[in-house]
């Protein structure tokens, strides 16, 4: 989708912060969740913290994306 966008025009700055998305979200599905089942293992119920760090990290370039896009575009 990101590259479809592209090149159909849309501006290389929004397009730059859905790559960076796009890569979030990869490692959310499908890293994040290996190494959680691993550091649940390791260290118990303590191991959500580290885990969150990603989340969070992803969560915000969602937000980032949607306010982004909402100024560029007239999100209503």
């Amino acid at each position: 989708m990101v590259k479809e966008l592209g090149e159909r025009g849309l501006r290389q700055d929004f397009i730059h912060l859905m790559e960076e998305l796009k890569g979030s979200r990869n490692h959310i599905a499908h890293e994040m969740l290996a190494d959680d089942a691993l550091m649940r293992r390791l260290a118990g119920t303590g191991a959500h913290r580290i885990a969150w760090k990603s989340l969070r990290r992803g969560l915000y370039l969602v937000e980032q994306a949607i306010v982004v896009h909402d100024f560029l575009f007239g999100g209503e």
